[in-house]
């Protein structure tokens, strides 16, 4: 019985009635397993951001000194400014 993608919380109740605590924790393994998989991935792309934070600043620097650099070697005049 599903209600908008989630199962109900009868579809629950009446799944539960008929398991085991035994067989609840051999359900629960496999989905503790992807909670630490996906933790740890979440992690990850967090270092990552703030990683690439850090880096802007200088990436932005080093480009408008390259950006300087390059228009004065296209016009070196000061009427092309």
């Amino acid at each position: 019985m599903l209600l908008s993608g989630t199962y109900s919380l009868q579809w629950y109740a009446k799944r539960s009635r008929g398991l085991k605590p035994k067989s609840v924790l051999q359900e629960l393994d496999p989905l503790r397993e992807r909670a630490r998989t996906m933790q740890a991935e979440l992690d990850a792309r967090k270092e990552h951001v703030t990683r690439l934070e850090e880096e802007k600043p200088r990436s932005q620097e080093r480009n408008n000194q390259l950006l300087i650099k390059d228009s004065r070697y296209v016009c070196p005049s000061v009427h092309c400014a």
